[in-house]
């Protein structure tokens, strides 16, 4: 350790007299530099290291056992959920109450006005679904606000094409030729308390 630093000393005097009025500046800084890239006082080496052979690559679940390891299935959806937003950063309006219930391979729940229920089935990648047409309506006539909620909300169910979680929420993806978004739901009871 020594020697290094003798030998430090003696490269940045050499530089300081072949440089200008600054050369000292220079120099403080070089030797602060060559300290910093040596071996630590203490210090072992260290061997880099390479697994002798790649990592075994797992085989994909099937069944339940995949629902279990993150695979999205329509048994992850069971439950009864309510509608908070009508795609990015639109909330559903005060006093508007849509709600989704999965059970099995049916859905049921309330649009606004009236109440709907039909069948729901798996798409045969994780996390896609169709909603079958029609659904089964009740037909009373509300106040125009919840009328124009219901039948927004029930064109973007009938086009679901895909289901994920984000934040513990369902998100519903839905298109319909050129248009397309989201339907944000919280699991009910969550949805009321703000959670």
């Amino acid at each position: 350790m020594k020697t290094r630093h003798l030998r430090s000393q003696i490269l940045i005097r050499s530089l300081a007299s072949l440089l200008s009025p600054s050369a000292p500046a220079l120099a403080f800084c070089s030797l602060v530099w060559l300290a910093a890239c040596g071996p630590r006082e203490g210090a072992e080496p260290v061997e880099p290291t390479v697994p002798a052979e790649p990592p075994a690559v797992p085989a994909q679940p099937s069944g339940e056992e995949a629902g279990q390891q993150g695979r999205l299935s329509l048994a992850d959806l069971a439950g009864e959920w309510q509608l908070t937003h009508f795609g990015r950063g639109e909330a559903v309006g005060e006093g508007i109450d849509i709600t989704l219930a999965f059970d099995g391979d049916r859905i049921s729940g309330g649009s606004g006005c009236n109440r709907y229920s039909g069948g729901v089935a798996a798409g045969e990648a994780p996390g896609t679904l169709s909603v079958d047409q029609p659904l089964a309506s009740t037909r009373m006539a509300c106040p125009e606000p919840l009328m124009e909620a219901e039948q927004r909300y029930l064109q973007a169910l009938a086009s679901v094409r895909t289901f994920s979680f984000v934040a513990g929420k369902l998100v519903l993806t839905w298109s319909d030729g050129d248009a397309g978004g989201s339907l944000l739901f919280a699991r009910q009871g969550e949805a009321a308390s703000g959670e």
